[in-house]
């Protein structure tokens, strides 16, 4: 019975630490931050320039994809239009 409790004892000391150790480096944390202020604006900035590069890159694909896709229907039309004007035949795969 009594090392029951001693270990008991025991696990409630070590959570009772650990939450210590916890709140001490979030207040270490949060000292640094209001000590050094540009530390926290470099890190608002670097997470405002991701959302850029981000936005950047999103936009960048997205008029790639639009290229590509008035490419394909552009050459969707010429091939129509050689077929149409019987410039173009196909025979077993193979443009003749």
């Amino acid at each position: 019975m009594r090392s029951e409790h001693y270990k008991n004892s025991k696990s409630k000391k070590g959570s009772n630490h650990e939450a210590s150790m916890m709140k001490t480096a979030f207040l270490a944390s949060v000292s640094l931050s209001l000590s050094f202020p540009g530390y926290a604006e470099s890190q608002s900035t670097d997470v405002l320039d991701v959302r850029n590069q981000l936005r950047l890159e999103e936009q960048r694909q997205r008029r790639a994809g639009r290229l590509v896709t008035n490419a394909s229907r552009r050459i969707d039309w010429l091939l129509n239009d050689l077929q149409a004007n019987q410039l173009y035949e196909q025979e077993d795969g193979q443009v003749t």
